[in-house]
């Protein structure tokens, strides 16, 4: 996009570390902006506040995923939680003594399975070579 750049305004902070966080580069948040991606570099140059949301945007955002890395590198278990039928319901509304009604329902009973991921060594790999050069 040429031509002058947008006038910066400091609400940008506040949008630009939400960018960040969900993984947006420099090229997503100048579109983000509708701004040539040297406008943002200018911003970050002169607009300290600005350059430390962007810093702190990206470090939440690598965090979670070096997180996400090093779990799928060393395995983890988690909860699985599903819902089977164990009553018979007929949906069907009966009309008993008196004329009341009574509705018949389905019941279920709740089940916890723990399931296990194994260590990846794809993600073994990479984490090593990232730590450990």
């Amino acid at each position: 996009m040429a031509g002058q750049p947008t006038e910066y305004k400091s609400e940008y902070c506040v949008q630009v570390e939400k960018l960040c966080k969900l993984g947006a580069i420099d090229k997503e948040i100048a579109d983000f902006f509708e701004v040539h991606v040297d406008t943002i570099y200018e911003w970050k140059s002169t607009h300290p506040e600005f350059s430390e949301s962007i810093k702190k945007g990206k470090i939440i955002a690598d965090a979670e995923v070096a997180h996400s890395l090093h779990k799928r590198a060393i395995g983890y278990q988690y909860d699985e939680v599903t819902y089977e039928k164990v009553g018979p319901g007929d949906d069907k509304v009966e009309v008993g003594e008196k004329g009341m009604e009574s509705v018949k329902q389905d019941i279920y009973r709740k089940k916890v399975v723990t399931k296990e991921v194994p260590p990846d060594v794809a993600a073994q790999n990479i984490w090593l070579k990232n730590r450990r050069g």
